[in-house]
């Protein structure tokens, strides 16, 4: 592996870690059970940020291989990743974990969601660089990729895709 390789791995890995940390620092100022509204972007629920995920996608698909289009494919990736890190830092939905058939089960679920949604959020830091770049072919590659983490984390977790 080359130099710079592995510098992109760890600068990959260094945004996740700080974005990590960015929604746990807003995640903490809120008191448990508070009411208080979302913050700007924020969605409201993990099924807001998977819509949000998935209008996006569908976006991204049509113009990720347009070189005039890098600009809104960047924002498109933005939002993306600023969804995916706020559902990975939310709790799994009640509805989804109802049909867990105990603990074990539903400690399962939740590690399940959280690996999917990481190896996502990577993936798409990925895509990001490589729009960056004008690579376009791997930038597509990695849209594709990003839509069979999402069918492969939903059934892991038992949702059905519409």
């Amino acid at each position: 592996m080359s130099s710079c390789g592995t510098f992109k791995g760890r600068l990959g890995l260094m945004l996740v870690v700080l974005a990590v940390a960015g929604v746990g620092l807003v995640a903490m100022a809120r008191e448990p059970g508070s009411k208080a509204p979302p913050a700007r972007g924020e969605p409201s629920s993990v099924e807001g940020a998977m819509k949000t995920m998935g209008r996006s996608l569908k976006a991204l698909r049509g113009i990720v291989g347009d070189a005039s289009k890098k600009e809104e494919a960047l924002r498109l990736v933005s939002e993306m990743q600023r969804a995916c890190l706020w559902a990975k830092s939310a709790p799994v939905p009640g509805d989804v974990l109802d049909r867990a058939k105990d603990d074990a089960e539903r400690s399962a679920i939740k590690v399940a969601n959280r690996v999917n949604l990481i190896a996502v959020l990577q993936r798409l830091l990925v895509c990001e660089q490589n729009i960056i770049e004008g690579n376009v072919e791997a930038a597509s590659a990695d849209i594709k990729a990003v839509a069979e983490l999402r069918e492969k984390g939903h059934r892991a977790i038992g949702i059905k895709d519409d």
